[in-house]
């Protein structure tokens, strides 16, 4: 994962750096932006899981980067920090979709909580997406199997009627249509 720090005060995004062992917590990379542009040039040439930022920066507001990053559609979370107990703030950052929202001056370990809690649930989402493609595949698989198995009932191959029953591809009484299967023979009379 790689986390991106936002922070026009120099020492403060390199204090959270310093202090927190980020590569314990699953973290190839940790970036650094200075200002929102600084940021924006990090995005075009990374792929940022994370970006903890603070809101109030010269020019560009951490909030407004925010909104940029979700009109790129880009999949980062964000976490905003911000030493302004100010409700209008946290209220933007979560209709901008902030997963979280931290007043400074906050210890490291809150910090650290905030972005591990973040990739977790970035973590999961990415099993998720993994289980519903293995499902989807599964599925998939299973309505060929069927098909192909049709297709031999229908060449003569009645050995596989059993099978393709045993796969709950028939058409119940619920659904508005029947497999039939006709056997023609010649009539000798």
């Amino acid at each position: 994962m790689v986390l991106l720090i936002v922070d026009d005060q120099k020492e403060v995004a390199e204090g959270i750096a310093r202090s927190i062992d980020w590569k314990d917590y699953g973290f190839e990379k940790v970036l650094f932006a200075f200002s929102a542009i600084e940021a924006k040039q990090i995005f075009m040439r990374n792929t940022v899981d994370i970006m903890l930022s603070d809101i109030e920066m010269p020019y560009e507001s951490g909030l407004e980067l925010l909104d940029w990053v979700k009109k790129q559609n880009l999949s980062t979370k964000c976490i905003m920090l911000t030493s302004h107990a100010e409700f209008a703030y946290a209220q933007k950052a979560l209709k901008l979709g902030s997963e979280d929202y931290i007043l400074q001056p906050a210890a490291y370990e809150d910090i650290c909580a905030a972005v591990v809690r973040v990739s977790e649930k970035l973590r999961l989402s990415v099993i998720q997406d993994k289980m519903a493609s293995i499902g989807k595949s599964v599925a998939d698989s299973g309505k060929k199997v069927s098909e192909a198995l049709f297709y031999s009932i229908l060449e003569g191959k009645r050995e596989n009627l059993e099978l393709l029953d045993s796969l709950k591809q028939f058409p119940d009484e619920k659904q508005p249509f029947w497999l039939l299967m006709f056997h023609v023979t010649k009539w000798c009379g």
